[in-house]
């Protein structure tokens, strides 16, 4: 037996990304011979049975399978050009049992992807996923497609006017076996694949409408949520934040979105491009993990973001380690040189926070101004903490960190 996989770029329009699939259903059967067998495995994913195949004759089909996609699919008077990926395993070779073939399959896919071929054929060597991670990923998908994967938010005080002026959005998963799940776990598994896009795009729906919900009850805060490197990669990430904008109705200011310099450096012109994008409309951009990472400053010049945050791992020992307080120092200056705003990440003590007060940062983040709540744990939080928090009525300065 020998199980080859597709997937393909998503669709905006429901009714279209349903047509294109019957389309391309009826395409590949079209090729396919008795007793192969098509099934779609859910959302944009096919997979197809072929029983008795060797490799040849497996990539063979995926051949006929990708020449069948070189004609656009015809919809209501226009034209879509479908690419697929493709991975293909094989029996005994690759597995013995569907479960396993299935899995490696999945892994061939997105190697496909990843490198832009058309079609991949599993090799262990190149297989990064352990059996448990490849469990992960088959249990993160079904709790993307439920919507089960939950945010936390954890508050930024600003350090000018002392009162808490926004918060970043951070992704929670309970696994229903496993429990707590932490997103140093799963966030890798995510973005090895295409599921870091509609993982992001809820994580973003959520984060979006509590923020409105939150200035509906009086509080006038930002908040912020992470992109990795595969999203700026995303040519409808602008049009989708906008629906969600439009949708909840949050201004568009209130909407920070978070980039490491690894991802923006993985492809400096093309996340240069997006992010001027995303700038135009009036989202505000922030680099995270500020001094961590490897952006000239000659690039960053350039990079239309406001803000700069100042990774925990200089932040939590600059107190006792000179150079690391040198660092946070000169990061602070040379933010507010080039006109930005500095996050300072990990705070847990009070020298640390009066610190950075004497060096002029504009915000702080940390377990001593509060952990990552939940949505009604940091409701909570607002109604009764020992900060202040801007409010609706606050007359604002021009920045909505």
């Amino acid at each position: 037996m020998t199980i080859i996989r597709h997937v393909w770029p998503n669709t905006h329009h429901q009714a279209i990304g349903d047509n294109l699939l019957i389309g391309v259903g009826k395409r590949f059967q079209s090729v396919l011979r008795e007793p192969d067998t098509l099934g779609r495995l859910g959302g944009d994913e096919f997979a197809v049975v072929l029983p008795k195949a060797t490799r040849d004759s497996a990539l063979m089909v995926a051949g006929k399978l990708q020449a069948a996609l070189q004609e656009p699919i015809e919809i209501d008077h226009n034209s879509f050009s479908i690419a697929a990926s493709m991975g293909i395993a094989v029996f005994p070779d690759h597995g013995d049992d569907p479960s396993t073939l299935l899995k490696g399959a999945d892994v061939a896919m997105y190697v496909a992807k990843r490198n832009r071929d058309e079609f991949s054929v599993y090799d262990p060597a190149l297989d990064n996923h352990k059996p448990n991670r490849l469990e992960l990923l088959r249990d993160l998908r079904l709790a993307i497609q439920q919507n089960e994967i939950g945010v936390a938010f954890q508050p930024k005080l600003d350090l000018r006017t002392q009162a808490i002026v926004g918060v970043e959005a951070l992704a929670r998963w309970t696994h229903p076996e496993r429990g707590i799940i932490p997103p140093y776990e799963f966030i890798p598994v995510l973005e090895h694949t295409g599921l870091i896009k509609p993982f992001t795009l809820q994580i973003l729906e959520k984060s979006i409408k509590y923020c409105k919900d939150c200035q509906d009850k009086g509080y006038a805060l930002s908040v912020a949520v992470n992109l990795s490197m595969h999203n700026l990669r995303d040519e409808n990430l602008a049009v989708q934040i906008t629906q969600l904008l439009k949708k909840y109705r949050l201004r568009q200011e209130f909407l920070i979105l978070e980039i490491t310099e690894s991802a923006i450096m993985h492809d400096p012109e093309r996340s240069l491009e997006v992010l001027s994008r995303l700038n135009d409309m009036g989202v505000n951009l922030s680099i995270d993990d500020f001094g961590t990472g490897y952006s000239s400053l000659s690039y960053l010049k350039r990079l239309p973001v406001k803000q700069l945050k100042i990774d925990r791992s200089f932040v939590s020992d600059m107190m006792t380690d000179k150079d690391d307080a040198m660092i946070v120092r000169s990061t602070i200056d040379l933010a507010h040189n080039l006109g930005l705003d500095t996050v300072a990440e990990g705070v847990e003590k009070d020298e640390v926070l009066t610190r950075l007060k004497e060096m002029k940062c504009d915000l702080a983040q940390g377990y001593l101004i509060s952990r990552p709540l939940s949505s009604d744990d940091f409701m909570n939080y607002l109604d009764t903490g020992e900060w202040s928090v801007r409010n609706t009525r606050t007359k604002r300065t021009g920045s909505s960190y």
